[in-house]
């Protein structure tokens, strides 16, 4: 009698990765994800956004089991209740997130294992840009900075070199770095 075993490193099936690259690699239109988020506005600042409904990927992705919802506003000194992240922080801990993701990813597909991954990710936010006032440098976030702390059973010069893989790979953080095309659509009633 055989014992199927699984390779597990860092919490992800290695053979279940390999295969979804593998099925990616013979239709490489089933990488295609299309991800949504849906926002209703609550009150002042707040608003409330659902994400998980996925599209595409045939072979890549199965579909989520159910949404999550994410609760949005301003610090009060920034005429917010502070019931929940601010949009820009929200994508600071996309950012994080993505590289995280990323790195583990990376680690795994080189048979190393991680014992923590660690990223502090700050932003500058000029709020002239939102508030319509002179002076700003626009809407946005002025800059991003990242530190990624990792440590594994590789040497320091392999866990760098993960984490510079790991941004280049990272979706957030490549289309933060090229300035990703957002279309406004309007439907006013």
């Amino acid at each position: 009698m055989s014992l199927l075993t699984r390779t597990i490193h860092n919490g992800v099936d290695a053979e279940e990765r390999a295969a979804l690259c593998a099925r990616i690699g013979h239709d490489p239109a089933g990488a295609v994800v299309g991800l949504r988020a849906a926002n209703r506005w609550i009150d002042g600042t707040h608003s409330v956004t659902a994400v998980g409904a996925i599209d595409g990927g045939r072979a890549a992705t199965g579909a989520r089991t159910h949404s999550f919802r994410l609760d949005a506003d301003a610090p009060a000194g920034l005429l917010g209740g502070d019931r929940g992240p601010d949009p820009c922080e929200l994508l600071l801990h996309a950012l994080a997130a993505c590289l995280t993701r990323s790195v583990v990813h990376a680690a795994t597909d080189r048979g190393i294992e991680l014992t923590a991954v660690e990223s502090a990710v700050t932003g500058a936010l000029d709020v002239r840009g939102l508030l319509a006032l002179p002076g700003g440098a626009g809407a946005g976030l002025e800059r991003v900075d990242v530190t990624v702390r990792v440590c594994g059973d590789a040497p320091a010069r392999e866990l760098g070199a993960l984490v510079e893989h790991a941004a280049a790979a990272s979706p957030v953080c490549a289309a933060l770095r090229r300035e990703l095309p957002v279309a406004p659509r309007v439907s006013a009633s």
